[in-house]
Parts: C-alpha cells; sequence; structure tokens
C-alpha cells in the first residue's frame, strides 16, 4: 500500500506542475530529460520540466540541451567542484529533490529490535518479534541516474534501497532465558514484622532486569527504609550490637541475593559482612546493607540481559533465581571457618523492678573467622577454577539474661 500512496501523491504534484509548465514559453529547441524510476513493482514517471515550472531554471547550465550536455556539466559539478552526486542530479534537475523527499517518506523505515519480556511471577519470557527497516539510498540512486545521463535522455532504473537489519532478533533473545541459578534461604522463626520487612524487599527486586554491563544497587531497587516507606521495626545489627531498627529482616534478602548471584556467574562490584555471625547463610556469604552506608552492587558481565525472580513462598522462603544466557560454568560455593573466638561468660544484668522470672536477651554465640570460594566446573563436574572470593571476621556475641 505504501508504493501505491507514492505513485499517487508523486503523480497529483506532477500533474499540477505540468499545467503551470505547458505553455508556449519554452524554448522551440528544449530536450527535456524523461524518467522511469522502478521502486519493486510500482514505477514512477515523469519529465525534467514537468517537475520544474521556473523556466529561466531551465535555460541554465544545459538543462533544455540534452542528455550530452547534462553529463558534461554533472562531472564538472561533482569532479571539479566536488559535489555529491546527489546534489549533482538535484541541482541540474529541479524539483527531483521533492520526487526524493516523496519516495523517501514511504519507503524510508526504522528497523526494531526484538523484546524480550519477563513475567516474574510465573518465570515466563515472551519475546515480540524484530522488524527489518528500509532505507532509500538517494546517494546510489542518484550515482546511477549520472550513469544513465551519459547514455541518452531516457533514464530507466531501479531505485536502489537497502534493508536494515536489527541489533537483536528473536532468536538471538531466546538465548537470555536460561535458568542461571537458584539460592534460597528460610525464615520460620522470624517475626511477623521482619516478615513483613523480607516480602517489601522482596517485592522491589522482583522481576529486575541488568542490561549487559549494567548494574544493579540493592539500596537503589528497595529504596529507603523507613517506617513511612513501609517498613517495620525488627531486629538489626548497629554498632556490633543487635537492636530494633525499620527494616530488620532486609539483609537476608541481599544475603539471599548475592548468594544467588555468584551461582549465576555474576560479577560482585559491592558487598559488605555483618559484624557479627548470623545465621541464614555459611560463614562469609552473607551481604549486610545499611541505607547510604553499605550497599549490594552486582554487575552483568554476560552478552545479554539478566532478569532477577524473586519470591517468599509459604511465608518461609525466600527464593532468588537469575535468569539470562546460559552459564559457561556449573558454579558452587565452598565457605570454612578458620577459626574459632569464643564468647565471654553471660552477662547478668540486674533490674530494678522484681521480675517473677528471669529474661533472657540473646544467647551467646562464638564468633570466628571465615573464608569463602566460588568454584566452577565443565560439563563433566571437573574442576575448571577455584577462586578465593573473602575472608572475615565475625566477632561473638555475648548472652544477656536480665534478672
Amino acid at each position: 500500500m505504501k508504493y501505491i500512496a507514492i505513485i499517487l501523491i508523486v503523480c497529483a504534484y506532477l500533474s499540477l506542475v505540468f499545467v503551470k509548465t505547458n505553455n508556449k514559453t519554452f524554448a522551440q529547441n528544449s530536450t527535456p530529460i524523461y524518467f522511469e524510476l522502478q521502486l519493486k513493482e510500482k514505477k514512477i514517471s515523469f519529465d525534467s520540466h514537468s517537475i520544474c515550472n521556473d523556466k529561466t531554471l531551465l535555460n541554465k547550465w544545459g538543462r533544455n540541451n540534452g542528455h550530452s550536455e547534462l553529463f558534461k556539466n554533472a562531472n564538472i559539478i561533482m569532479n571539479k567542484m566536488g559535489f555529491s552526486a546527489q546534489t549533482t542530479v538535484e541541482f541540474l534537475f529541479p524539483g527531483l529533490k521533492k520526487i526524493y523527499e516523496a519516495i523517501s517518506k514511504k519507503i524510508n523505515t526504522p528497523s526494531k529490535d526484538a523484546n524480550i519480556l519477563f513475567t516474574p511471577n510465573t518465570g515466563d519470557f515472551k519475546i515480540e518479534n524484530e522488524v527489518v527497516g528500509e532505507e532509500f539510498l538517494i546517494e546510489e540512486t542518484s550515482n546511477l541516474i549520472i550513469q544513465e545521463l551519459e547514455k541518452s535522455n531516457y533514464i530507466k532504473l531501479k531505485i536502489i534501497t537497502q534493508t536494515i537489519d536489527p541489533l537483536k532478533n528473536k532468536t538471538t533473545l531466546e538465548n537470555y532465558t536460561k535458568k542461571k541459578s537458584n539460592f534460597s534461604t528460610y525464615c520460620s522463626n522470624s517475626s511477623q514484622s521482619r516478615k513483613n520487612n523480607i516480602k517489601k524487599a522482596i517485592n522491589s527486586i522482583n522481576g529486575y532486569r541488568i542490561e549487559p554491563n549494567g548494574q544493579f544497587s540493592f539500596n537503589n531497587a528497595t529504596g529507603p527504609r523507613s517506617i513511612e516507606n513501609g517498613y517495620e521495626l525488627s531486629n538489626i545489627i548497629l554498632n556490633g550490637m543487635f537492636t530494633q531498627g525499620a527494616g530488620g529482616g532486609v539483609c537476608q534478602v541481599s544475603s539471599t541475593l548475592y548468594n544467588a548471584a555468584l551461582l549465576a556467574g555474576l560479577e560482585i562490584v559491592e558487598h559488605h559482612q555483618h559484624s557479627l555471625p548470623i545465621s541464614y547463610v555459611p560463614p562469609s556469604r552473607d551481604a549486610m546493607v545499611s541505607e547510604n552506608l553499605a550497599d549490594l552492587i552486582i554487575k552483568n558481565n554476560t552478552n545479554g540481559p539478566v532478569f532477577i525472580r524473586a519470591r517468599f513462598l509459604n511465608n518461609n522462603e525466600i527464593n532468588i533465581q537469575f535468569y539470562g544466557e546460559k552459564n559457561k560454568y556449573k558454579y558452587s560455593l565452598e565457605s570454612k571457618i578458620t577459626k574459632k573466638i569464643k564468647s565471654s561468660k553471660e552477662k547478668i544484668i540486674k533490674n530494678e523492678t522484681p521480675l517473677l522470672e528471669k529474661k533472657r536477651i540473646c544467647y551467646p554465640k562464638d564468633g570466628y573467622t571465615s573464608e569463602a570460594y566460588l568454584i566452577a566446573k565443565d560439563e563433566n563436574d571437573k574442576i575448571v577454577s577455584t577462586k578465593h572470593l573473602r575472608s572475615d571476621y565475625y566477632a561473638p556475641i555475648d548472652g544477656i539474661i536480665i534478672m
């Protein structure tokens, strides 16, 4: 349909100018150049007089003297004056520029990349097809016009176009829908306020897309962890002690994400350890986050987009999966405690208000130093590499009883 529209536009334009120029003021020996431009299955026909109603222009630069004179002048304009073929033919044939513009308007269509859409709640992908674009090559077509101009007053040729291939096609994007990793931690004994914070953080990162060479910031994704933002008070570690604070439990989500990212072979740009031992991940595999102080930043070091699927299952399991390009290796994590640090004796705090029974605030827990490693295996389960990730120190925790 777009090519039919071209013909209608061009014909309407030519009919108008033909009426204006078909009079007796033309020189008796004027010789127009006749054009027949083939556009796929359609033809656009016109002559050099019908597209220009300025007779003064037609009497300059040999525009009425036939193809030989025009070809000679075309060479002067291009070779001696250094103009392009397009500029040359638009100068020699006033009105041709409008023909070019009408053709370009209908032919030129941009390409469109295929697009990958991820539904994190189901883990499904949908890929929108790519669109191949097309472009009218005016310079190349103009060169052909000049070549034909050397031969006769009748220029008959195919308009030159080229397809514009999109950078991303459907087949390519299908390679970025593979599950890269799966990791879970559990929080069955957590308070309801802590679980609320966990659920809110999970919802913030679920479905997140990281482009190639792009970075994911946990703090940016989850936003301010405040009462105003829907987070509740729960236990957090502050200055080496457990205390109440908004957003308690969020670090379990970031630590789960950290382990899933490592198992996906992604690059960890920034991570931080807790000062005290935590129980939901093995030693040296935690990722503490604190607003404006400590972040978890993950870089997509693959060739395509990476997607995060985060779920809170059965009000107990924090499950995080990464999708994207298939892993080159099978990754696993290994932790080991290199030294245990015994906790002190339990501290007894006397309460001035008599209690019916003693109240335990926390149990003693040993500290330790530890290390973590990332192990890569090939398809035959042969170890390809063992990478030392980190070495950490976790302070012991004293038991506290209020009497």
